[in-house]
């Protein structure tokens, strides 16, 4: 990396988290928007395994991950990507969409993960969901309500539409 100075500078550009891993995890390089992410610094994260990162159950199997794809080539999220969660320097627990590729260099393989944080999308998607089922319950209470002035009325109750035609 340290013969890409220009390949360094735009990764260092990237809104979204770029991590470098060597095939035992070790952290080879991060891009600015990783410390953002998880609150370190890129001297605290550079040389330490990637599973500082990782939430459980990934953080205590991630090294038999790396192991089981060099003997079977199995490949768990190689080549793929998904929403996993993260984990930051304060131990908070953060959801993150990742991408993780395999990069064959002469005969080195290393991994790069892109990685963001959902965070705020995952808080926007809890907050229309609340919305939904308030409304839901609002609207079966207003059935509900509707229903019964029907049901207890001992007059005759006729609804019509614009044009007057009868409707209920």
């Amino acid at each position: 990396f340290e013969s890409s100075l220009e390949l360094k500078a735009i990764l260092n550009e990237f809104m979204d988290g770029v991590v470098f891993i060597d095939h035992y995890g070790t952290i080879e390089f991060i891009n600015p928007s990783i410390s953002k992410i998880f609150g370190y610094k890129r001297s605290e994260l550079v040389g330490e395994n990637i599973s500082i990162l990782m939430f459980e159950p990934n953080k205590s199997l991630h090294q038999n991950y790396i192991e089981t794809y060099f003997k079977t080539n199995q490949k768990k999220m190689i080549g793929k990507s998904g929403k996993l969660f993260g984990l930051t320097r304060s131990n908070q627990e953060i959801p993150i969409y990742i991408a993780i590729s395999e990069l064959k260099i002469g005969d080195n393989i290393k991994f790069v993960a892109l990685i963001k944080d959902i965070s705020e999308l995952e808080n926007a998607k809890k907050q229309v969901e609340s919305y939904a089922h308030k409304l839901e319950h609002q609207l079966n209470y207003s059935e509900f309500k509707y229903s019964k002035l029907f049901q207890d009325s001992i007059d005759a109750i006729i609804i019509t539409d614009k044009d007057g035609n009868i409707t209920q």
